[in-house]
């Protein structure tokens, strides 16, 4: 019988789950077909957002590869989607190297995620949106520190 494919574009929370399920409710499905799961994402990594914070005070890594998310039974493919060709059933990737890929499907899930809107830089702070934001908050944050242990200091020395 015909090999299914299925592409999940993004490896975010909402890309991993969907693979995820898609394993699961294939297995249940007593069918002879077999199922090629693809999973694209430019990054080669999941980010946990949700723990951004951790970054921001300390150095623990928020990032796990998704080949180690799923070792086996999916396809990761380091990529950009360029076009989605909807008739064909086909979409056009680019690598990070550069190269361009056409890969056909007979299941397409969109799970490319959300954009975090910045705050006016005249407003201040900084969104916790990324790993360099959170390295930024943390440096921050330790600028602060030893400025108020100066101050500390300065005032004892009057005192």
């Amino acid at each position: 019988m015909k090999e299914l494919t299925c592409i999940v574009i993004g490896g975010g929370y909402a890309g991993i789950n969907a693979v995820k399920a898609i394993r699961i409710t294939f297995k249940r499905q007593a069918s002879k077909r077999t199922l090629r799961l693809i999973l694209i994402d430019k990054n080669p990594y999941h980010f946990r957002k949700v723990l951004l914070f951790k970054p921001a005070v300390g150095d623990e890594e928020i990032t796990i590869p998704l080949t180690r998310l799923f070792p086996e039974g999916v396809e990761f493919v380091q990529a950009t989607v360029t076009k989605i060709e909807s008739g064909e059933r086909r979409l056009l990737c680019q690598d990070a190297v550069g190269n361009k890929n056409s890969i056909k499907y007979d299941f397409l899930v969109l799970a490319v995620g959300s954009v975090v809107r910045q705050p006016d830089a005249d407003l201040g702070g900084i969104a916790l949106a990324s790993l360099d934001a959170a390295w930024k908050i943390r440096e921050a944050w330790r600028a602060n520190i030893k400025k108020a242990v100066k101050e500390k200091a300065r005032k004892n020395v009057r005192d």
